[in-house]
C-alpha cells in the first residue's frame, strides 16, 4: 500500500511503539504530525515534523486501525482531526499519548493498544508483565548500544549481570533468615 496523507504510521522505539499522522509532502520534504517530546519542556506537543525526523532511523509501518479502511473521506477526516490540534500540550501517557492522537485521528475515537495491554497485563499478574516490560526496554537498548559501542555495552552487561547475581544471593539469605 501506497503511503497517503492522512495516514497513521508507526515506528518502533525501545520499549515501545510511537505514532503520528503521515502529512504529505510540502516544498519537497515529507512531514509526519505527532506528539513531539523534544520542544516544551518534554511535556510533547503535537506538531508537524519531517519524516525523517520522526523515523529516527527506525524501521516504519502504516498502521492499521482496528481495521479502518482508509478511504479518501478518512484520509481527508485524519488530517483536519491532526490539523485542528497543532501545539496542543496535552500529553499523558495512560489518557493521551500519540497512539491516542493517531487512533482519535484516523478512527474519531482516542485509543491506545498498548496502554490497554500494560494495564490487562497488570490486573493478571502486575510484577511479571512490568518486568518483562523492563527487560523488553533494557535488551533493545542495549542491542542498538551495542551496535554504536560495543566495548561500553559489554560492559553494562557485564555490570548488570553482577548486580542481578548479588540482588538473587541477598534475596535467599533474606528469606533464609526470615523463615
Amino acid at each position: 500500500m501506497n503511503i497517503q496523507p492522512g495516514m497513521a504510521l508507526g515506528v518502533q522505539r525501545p520499549g515501545y511503539k510511537h505514532y503520528g499522522i503521515y502529512a504529505g509532502i510540502f516544498h519537497e520534504a515529507q512531514f509526519v504530525i505527532h506528539y513531539n517530546d523534544k520542544c516544551s519542556g518534554g511535556r510533547g506537543r503535537i506538531e508537524p515534523v519531517l519524516f525523517h525526523n520522526f523515523l529516527k532511523g527506525d524501521e516504519w509501518w502504516i498502521v492499521d486501525v482496528n481495521g479502518m479502511e482508509y478511504t479518501a473521506t478518512v484520509l481527508e477526516n485524519s488530517l483536519a482531526r491532526a490539523a485542528s490540534r497543532f501545539h496542543e500540550q496535552k500529553y499523558n501517557i495512560i489518557t493521551n499519548n500519540c497512539e491516542h492522537f493517531a487512533t482519535w485521528c484516523v478512527t474519531g475515537k482516542a485509543q491506545s493498544r498498548q496502554v490497554e495491554e500494560i494495564v490487562a497485563g497488570l490486573l493478571l499478574d502486575p510484577r511479571q508483565t512490568v518486568l518483562a516490560k523492563i527487560e523488553e526496554c533494557i535488551v533493545t537498548m542495549l542491542g542498538k548500544a551495542f551496535k554504536q559501542h560495543p566495548l561500553i555495552t559489554v560492559g553494562v552487561v557485564v555490570m548488570l549481570g553482577t548486580m542481578l547475581v548479588m540482588n538473587a544471593v541477598e534475596s535467599k539469605g533474606q528469606q533464609k533468615r526470615c523463615c
